[in-house]
């Protein structure tokens, strides 16, 4: 397959540096949020691609065309998955009775590693152009976990497997991703196997006067999201028109987005969609939302230089010299040190000053944050040659 026709899809006016713009996302942040009636069932395209692998051909590639542009053209959709509907109810469970232990407890979790695996209390992660870390607790569960929760008592063995099944369903829709590209070869290698994937466990707290928000605007870092449907509402994508809309699914669909990596792998083809969840304070709910998150990237090693035809097609109309200058913004790091320099930026990792230096020197750190700014002041100033 050849990817689509180009068509920039900035949902709001700027290039792709400008869009992740920290000072664009700290402005977007404050945007209108749509108002969706209670009855409403989805409001983001749905796909059952159970089984797309057994359709004729010309079906099979006109389906994912479909599900390769509505990622594209809206940046979320949702596929349905009605095999894994009790086991998400089942991890939301042990989620909230897991984030239902006191602090001190939950601390015994703590893996001292920035939050990369086991618990984070809240106050450890803030978005580019936020100024208040996000309101939420979180626990990584990963492929290679250093000690595992005593409680819930079935904790490890139900996460284990909800890692593989969730990691199951993201593969295979990478594939259609990379087929949908025009990267036949890649989708059908055992490169996607190889890639990192963990799940995120989430207790976002109702909201009290002061609050930061449960999560700030951000585009996620990583390949491809899957985003089983949470306890309670308040995810929101930004629209084309630069307006919050609240994302809505249907029972037994799993809700899909991309990340960081795919727009530089597509030279902007396909770019990361800014979302955040905002969770309102009703007096007739006044429990904590709660979500289990897979985030799924490709091997560390893997180096982020844009597909070919996806260079190709966003430069065809450009001159050669608008054409170097547009695909100079995308480097070559490794799949591993973009997501050290965007971790960095969060506060999220902290690199040695030798480290920060090379990060910046591959353009990895631009929008650290206030905290970040700080601690690396010494460091600071115009980017080292």
């Amino acid at each position: 397959m050849q990817p689509a026709a180009a068509k920039d899809r900035v949902q709001v006016p700027g290039t792709v540096t400008e869009f992740r713009n920290a000072e664009l996302i700290a402005k977007v942040a404050d945007a209108k949020t749509i108002s969706v009636s209670t009855d409403t069932t989805r409001t983001i395209p749905c796909f059952d691609l159970r089984n797309v692998d057994q359709l004729p051909p010309i079906e099979k590639t006109k389906l994912i065309t479909e599900f390769g542009n509505a990622l594209r053209d809206v940046g979320f959709v949702a596929v349905y998955a009605p095999e894994l509907a009790a086991k998400i109810k089942q991890a939301l469970e042990i989620t909230e009775q897991y984030f239902g232990q006191s602090e001190e407890d939950l601390m015994k979790d703590w893996h001292n590693n920035k939050g990369q695996s086991g618990y984070s209390p809240k106050g450890l992660e803030t978005a580019a152009g936020a100024k208040k870390p996000d309101n939420k607790k979180t626990f990584f569960v990963t492929e290679n976990m250093p000690s595992w929760p005593n409680y819930p008592q079935n904790f490890k063995p139900f996460m284990q497997d909800y890692l593989q099944s969730l990691g199951k369903l993201s593969n295979q829709l990478m594939r259609y991703l990379l087929t949908y590209l025009g990267e036949e070869e890649l989708a059908n290698s055992n490169v996607i196997e190889k890639g990192d994937r963990r799940v995120r466990l989430a207790m976002y707290p109702i909201p009290q006067p002061g609050d930061a928000v449960g999560a700030a605007a951000h585009f996620d870092l990583n390949s491809l999201t899957v985003l089983p449907k949470p306890s309670r509402p308040g995810l929101q994508l930004l629209t084309k028109e630069g307006e919050w809309l609240p994302v809505v699914v249907p029972d037994e669909y799993v809700i899909i987005n991309l990340g960081d990596i795919m727009n530089k792998l597509t030279a902007g083809y396909i770019k990361g969609t800014l979302h955040q969840v905002v969770l309102e304070n009703d007096p007739n709910n006044q429990k904590p939302r709660f979500a289990t998150i897979l985030f799924a990237s490709l091997p560390d090693d893997f180096k982020l230089t844009p597909f070919q035809k996806c260079a190709e097609l966003m430069t065809k109309n450009m001159t050669p010299s608008d054409a170097g200058q547009y695909l100079s913004q995308f480097g070559n790091e490794t799949v591993l040190d973009n997501l050290l320099g965007r971790l960095t930026e969060m506060g999220s990792f902290d690199p040695s000053d030798e480290e920060f230096i090379r990060l910046r020197k591959l353009g990895l750190i631009k929008e650290p944050s206030e905290a970040v700014q700080t601690k690396y002041a010494h460091l600071l100033g115009p980017a080292p040659k």
